[in-house]
């Protein structure tokens, strides 16, 4: 038998571990008085599903068999059971949770689709309301300059139809050069869309705003599309950091079938020790690509020099004008040169 191993940061001593077992195997009760709110903990003389429960040193270790989880509902389980609903008992973190030993380790073996140019680059298409001509010329400049990951802000959010033609015209630009992805964060579920998506305009990536839209619908998504590359935008996790950390919703986001994830770009020295490491952890998990945004003309050449050809590398506001929108193709230059030099 199977299982999943969740480790927690405690930030006081308060937190039973047999109260744990109790919520997660029974359910606990509240009754809510005029000054208080009482918990009403389910006393049990056997449990079903829980292998360990330990509270030490701040630290909270939970193992749960696999049976306590079906596939098609795994990650929506977790994060309301393991995460938003353990909140109520205190103030606790979830740092890693242990994929290795369960039934989803390993799920989906098929290759993700490859960037052919080393250092992969890219960039972000902003304004992201601009017109199809407009971008239609600033892909054309990008990928003349070498860049071949153009993607969609995490904003962007629009009707399908003009998904597809954005789609069609921008990934035409490349031929097989390189990846348009745009953002369907909006119709992750719905798969004949995402079909005229691959075979009406090529795409090989697609980019879903992840803690929106939910690791569930990520996970089906791969499942039916197992050779489609997804690219996992992180934007809302400032909002629960303080409650789960970067290595814990990142192993949870490459285990339900993210290809290219955002982890954050390191800034010094020991944060790039912080990613390599993350970086190491994440591929014992599954086979992935870590995404680095914001790099600069300055920074690049270090970047690309430790992390080499394990990340994708994006800019954006550096390559811009003064003027925030329109490109300074000397700076997009020199970028590229410094990336590769």
């Amino acid at each position: 038998m199977g299982k999943i191993s969740f480790t927690y940061q405690l930030n006081h001593q308060n937190i039973e571990a047999k109260n744990i077992i109790g919520e997660i195997e029974f359910g606990t009760t509240f009754s809510l008085y005029n000054n208080r709110e009482v918990a009403i903990y389910p006393k049990y003389d056997s449990i079903h599903w829980i292998n360990k429960c330990i509270v030490s040193d701040n630290i909270l270790l939970i193992e749960v068999e696999d049976s306590f989880f079906t596939e098609d509902i795994v990650f929506d389980k977790i994060l309301t059971t393991f995460l938003f609903n353990l909140l109520d008992f205190g103030k606790l973190k979830l740092v890693s949770v242990d994929f290795s030993k369960s039934f989803l380790a390993n799920n989906f073996p098929n290759p993700f689709p490859k960037i052919k140019n080393t250092p992969a680059l890219g960039t972000i298409l902003k304004p992201y309301y601009q017109s199809l001509n407009d971008k239609k010329e600033m892909v054309s400049q990008l990928a003349e300059c070498g860049l071949r990951v153009i993607k969609e802000d995490e904003t962007f959010l629009v009707p399908k139809d003009q998904i597809l033609r954005h789609s069609v015209e921008l990934q035409y630009l490349f031929n097989e050069k390189g990846f348009y992805i745009p953002n369907i964060t909006s119709y992750v579920a719905d798969y004949p869309f995402i079909e005229r998506l691959i075979n009406d305009a090529g795409v090989g990536i697609v980019m879903i705003n992840f803690l929106v839209c939910g690791l569930g619908n990520v996970f089906r998504l791969k499942k039916n599309f197992p050779n489609l590359g997804i690219w996992g935008h992180r934007v809302g996790y400032s909002a629960i950091e303080n409650y789960i950390s970067i290595q814990a919703i990142s192993q949870m986001a490459v285990t339900a079938g993210i290809d290219y994830l955002h982890i954050g770009t390191p800034e010094s020295q020991s944060f790039f020790e912080e990613k390599q490491r993350l970086i190491k952890n994440l591929n014992g998990v599954r086979p992935f690509k870590a995404v680095f945004t914001k790099t600069t003309e300055t920074t690049i050449h270090k970047l690309v020099t430790t992390f080499k050809d394990e990340v994708i590398y994006l800019a954006c506001g550096s390559l811009r004008n003064i003027d925030g929108i329109s490109l300074d193709i000397k700076r997009v230059q020199n970028w590229v040169r410094n990336a590769r030099s």
